[in-house]
């Protein structure tokens, strides 16, 4: 599978605040998590917590599915 140095999980985090989330307090909540090095698990339950997790895959599922399938092609992988 492709490593976690592999996927750029910070950059799809921010595409989907910059993109869906509009109340103003919840878009600063989840940036500053993104700030903080280490933010995977904190933002990830702060979505939870916000009851935003789902939308966050409904918009974002499609591009992990994406970085997936291209690194199955990359490496001669057929998933289908």
């Amino acid at each position: 599978l492709p490593s976690y140095e592999e996927i750029n999980h910070k950059e799809i985090m921010r595409f989907y605040v910059r993109e869906y989330v509009e109340d103003k307090e919840i878009r600063k909540q989840l940036f500053d998590i993104l700030r903080r090095d280490k933010f995977m698990y904190a933002y990830l339950g702060k979505l939870h917590e916000l009851n935003l997790y789902d939308k966050f895959l409904d918009a974002c599922g499609d591009i992990y599915i994406q970085i997936f399938e291209e690194w199955a092609d990359e490496n001669d992988l057929d998933f289908k």
